[in-house]
């Protein structure tokens, strides 16, 4: 198996990532790509990095237009199946937590049963279903309430 290393999001990360979002495409059969984040959300945003230094997949946790914190995430076709989905949202959202994050959403379709999977096995729960899927995922503070 394949060694991958996760971390933050940097600059250099660009271009492998638009380059990532047009394989998604192809091999999802999708009509709009799967944008990278942009680079002022750097701190909820992670990638994994090919043992030869390419980055391959990322996750983030986005504040959208309408006002809501959306997760993104997109894996190389050549490198799924190894949990690197998982891996990123996981350490996305725990971040977002700690930074007070209250609730994520994230849209799929019905076409891409693994996008779904890996959401619920996240704990999203679906909220909304068309052709797009909608889940959410309430978060709990890290934070100790004071009395």
């Amino acid at each position: 198996m394949p060694r991958y290393r996760i971390r933050p999001l940097e600059k250099r990360d660009a271009a492998p990532l638009k380059e990532l979002g047009r394989l998604t495409i192809r091999a999802d059969g999708l009509a709009t790509p799967i944008t990278p984040p942009p680079k002022h959300f750097e701190q909820h945003s992670f990638v994994a990095e090919h043992q030869d230094g390419q980055a391959i997949a990322f996750a983030a946790v986005l504040f959208n237009p309408s006002q809501k914190w959306e997760l993104r995430f997109a894996v190389h076709p050549d490198h799924r199946q190894h949990g690197l989905a998982t891996r990123l949202a996981r350490k996305a959202i725990t971040v977002a937590r700690r930074n007070g994050v209250e609730r994520i959403v994230a849209k799929t379709t019905t076409s891409l049963p693994n996008s779904a999977a890996t959401l619920e096995k996240l704990g999203f729960s679906k909220t909304k279903f068309y052709e797009h899927l909608e889940y959410s995922l309430e978060l709990k503070s890290d934070k100790k309430k004071k009395r």
